[in-house]
């Protein structure tokens, strides 16, 4: 009781305003900055990250421990994505390197790069074409495709936002790679999962469109129906489109035709 009081006392000399975070000493254990204030929609949360530490509530309201921390958790994952620094190997002029212009003349991107060359660049450091992704306009990571040998795909940042590229406002293509995405984004907008996996954060970037076509790769026909499934209940009309085989080996007459009927 006499903890839960300290904190109480806290919170009221920071007076936080909404959507507010505070990292402190905390003033139970007495560990250095292991204490997490958190004012949200009129509640105050706090937590202390240290193991030797079971301080953890929230005023007004009944939270469990493990709800506090997940609540600050996403958080500060919020500012790690808006915090993403462009590396200072990647090169903008992405046509300085032949490898990236064979591999975007191969799948068809050469279009998209030409009307979205902010949305690429080349890292010259690990031989990858960077696909940039963006949100609300700011580049936020960015997922790039090794061009000669090493891992296929590296994603360099820790957010879980989608690359989204298209400007149609009403439909959308979930795709697994940014390769197919850009593919497929003459025709609707882009999005992809960077993976068959679909997460909880990337239902709120997919929810805007009125209708969502997923098309996985044919070996992950089982995941494109169960992604389908958890995406109908957010979005007017959502089918899965059955592939013959991987969307970034179609031209763009193809991709129109495939869609044509869809769409």
């Amino acid at each position: 009781m006499k903890s839960y009081r300290k904190i109480i006392e806290v919170v009221q000399d920071l007076d936080l305003e909404n959507q507010v975070t505070k990292r402190l000493d905390c003033v139970v254990c007495g560990k250095r900055n292991t204490l997490t204030i958190t004012r949200m929609e009129g509640k105050v949360l706090w937590n202390c990250y240290s193991a030797s530490c079971d301080v953890g509530g929230v005023s007004d309201a009944q939270y469990s421990r493990q709800n506090i921390t997940d609540i600050i958790q996403l958080e500060n994952k919020k500012e790690k994505e808006e915090s993403f620094v462009i590396p200072e190997y990647f090169v903008r002029d992405v046509t300085r390197s032949h490898e990236c212009l064979n591999y975007l003349n191969e799948f068809n991107c050469m279009e998209i790069f030409d009307n979205n060359p902010d949305r690429f660049c080349y890292d010259v450091k690990n031989d990858r074409l960077a696909f940039m992704t963006v949100h609300q306009g700011k580049v936020v990571g960015a997922v790039g495709r090794a061009l000669k040998y090493g891992m296929k795909w590296y994603r360099y940042d820790n957010s879980h936002i989608p690359f989204i590229i298209g400007n149609n406002e009403d439909v959308a293509v979930v795709v697994e790679d940014c390769t197919s995405a850009c593919v497929v984004s003459h025709e609707a907008t882009g999005i992809a999962l960077l993976g068959t996996n679909l997460l909880t954060e990337h239902i709120s970037y997919i929810k805007p469109y009125k209708k969502v076509i997923v098309a996985l790769d044919r070996d992950a026909t089982d995941k494109a129906v169960d992604i389908q499934r958890k995406l109908a209940i957010h979005v007017d009309k959502c089918n899965v489109m059955i592939l013959e085989r991987d969307l970034k080996y179609e031209n763009k007459d193809t991709i129109k035709d495939m869609f044509n009927e869809t769409i």
